[in-house]
């Protein structure tokens, strides 16, 4: 024995001679280096003759294992040796003697599967250093100390316990604990301080908005086309439900022409004519009659005509160059048509300005308007308003320009966006279609501010629809 026992002090040496139950080992660095764990393990398998099956030496640290192993065998060289890394061991069922070395360095990954040795363990060894544990509170560890119970605590070269660890453990938590209840008190004032500057910035930019949009609303109120129109726009809005039940056919046809439409369909033709359906039965004579005329284009050569429009919807172009594609395009097309078929071809409706523009706005209609020269000539006379230009290539910006003034009026009412947008939640319209469906509306039905408008008054200025 005295071999197992040589220059030990009392604490050491009781931490090699004790082998019997279950017993925890607190420890000052010496007693827990590995010299006094292979002594007490040699003790084990030499002085109290335990076969090496029935003994089994575990590391925490699997990098270890090998050294051990090696030091072991330099120093006990005739006694073979079981050591092995915790993630190695599964059945400890076999073993009567189970010794951990280094136990303090359990962490949450290794807490399970050492929680489960030392429970099924009849004689175990846990080896602890005192310095490390006092150094840093392992909340895995003082559960593996609570979890598990001894029957005897060796200390060595100070006084120390498990219990005294665990109190150090719980009190330190509770002042971590505390800490933690202030730093998210802190973060909480500070989240709620962020909130706030975030809601008053918000809350600026919303009055900021608001403010932008009342003078905005202000200086359009105050537009000379506002003023002009003002009368007719309250007998507009006076007569909505009358208007909506007129015109929202014309405002379907334009939502299924948008969702129907493609210019990439395989049969082009048929997909033109579907989606121009309902839209001639709603829109003008010479409009409708040149679409047939462009569908017929479209049988005999599809691909031309695809191009056509393709151009005509390119918004990179201005609207004078889109207008001179397109006019250049159609008769380059019929005279492609004249050389391949006996057909009539007629082109002076498609050559028309309006007619491009239909197709800009069928397209896009929140972006360009229908309209024909006939009934905006009506429109201005009706309002004192002053007619623009000529409809030519040249003049086409100064139309939509005179459309985009008439729009900033009607939009200059907020109740009449209102309507409109409960008047969507059944049909396709938005401020563009708006536009032209006031155009339409006024010189339809307009007589005087104080009679109501009736579909008898409609035939009064049918005639201008004609072509």
């Amino acid at each position: 024995m005295y071999e197992y026992l040589r220059n030990l002090d009392e604490g050491c040496a009781n931490a090699v001679v004790n082998t019997e139950g279950r017993i925890c080992v607190l420890g000052a660095d010496k007693a827990v280096k590995e010299e006094v764990v292979l002594r007490h393990y040699a003790f084990l398998l030499d002085y109290m003759s335990v076969p090496m099956e029935k003994v089994l030496l575990v590391c925490m640290n699997g990098l270890i294992v090998r050294k051990l192993k090696n030091k072991f065998h330099r120093r006990y060289k005739d006694i073979h040796c079981q050591i092995m890394a915790l993630e190695e061991v599964d059945d400890t069922s076999q073993y009567d003697y189970v010794l951990i070395y280094d136990a303090h360095n359990v962490d949450v990954f290794s807490a399970s599967r050492l929680k489960s040795l030392c429970s099924n363990a009849r004689n175990l060894y846990l080896f602890l250093s005192c310095s490390d544990i006092k150094s840093y509170h392992n909340i895995d560890l003082v559960d593996l100390m609570q979890s598990n119970s001894f029957d005897m605590e060796i200390c060595t070269d100070e006084s120390y316990s498990i219990a005294e660890y665990i109190l150090d453990v719980d009190s330190e938590l509770q002042k971590l604990k505390r800490i933690r209840e202030e730093e998210e008190r802190r973060e909480k004032e500070r989240a709620k301080q962020e909130a706030e500057r975030k809601a008053e910035i918000e809350r600026k930019k919303a009055e900021e908005e608001a403010r932008r949009k009342a003078e905005e609303l202000r200086k359009r109120q105050n537009s000379p086309f506002y003023i002009a129109l003002k009368p007719y726009i309250d007998w507009y809005v006076q007569n909505w439900y009358f208007f909506e039940s007129m015109e929202k056919e014309k405002w379907n046809a334009v939502g299924f022409f948008s969702k129907t439409f493609d210019i990439n369909a395989t049969d082009f033709a048929a997909n033109m004519e579907n989606a121009f359906d309902l839209y001639k039965e709603n829109f003008l004579y010479d409009i409708s009659l040149a679409h047939e005329v462009l569908v017929m284009f479209a049988r005999i050569c599809p691909d031309d005509v695809r191009l056509m429009l393709k151009n005509l919807f390119n918004e990179n172009d201005s609207l004078k160059l889109k207008m001179v594609l397109y006019r250049s395009q159609i008769n380059r097309i019929a005279t492609l048509i004249r050389g391949r078929s006996s057909y009539d071809v007629n082109t002076v409706e498609l050559e028309r300005v309006g007619t491009a523009a239909t197709y800009l706005a069928l397209a896009f209609p929140d972006k360009y308007y229908f309209y024909d020269m006939h009934a905006l000539s009506k429109f201005c006379e009706k309002t004192n308003l002053s007619k623009p230009g000529t409809v030519l290539e040249s003049k086409y910006e100064a139309i939509e320009e005179f459309y985009d003034k008439i729009r900033m009026a009607l939009t200059a009412r907020p109740i009449l966006l209102t309507l409109c947008d409960e008047t969507s939640e059944r049909n396709f319209i938005n401020s563009h279609l708006l536009t032209c469906s006031f155009i339409s509306s006024i010189v339809r039905y307009f007589v005087d501010f104080d009679i109501q408008p009736d579909t008898n008054s409609l035939y009064n200025y049918n005639s201008i629809y004609e072509s």
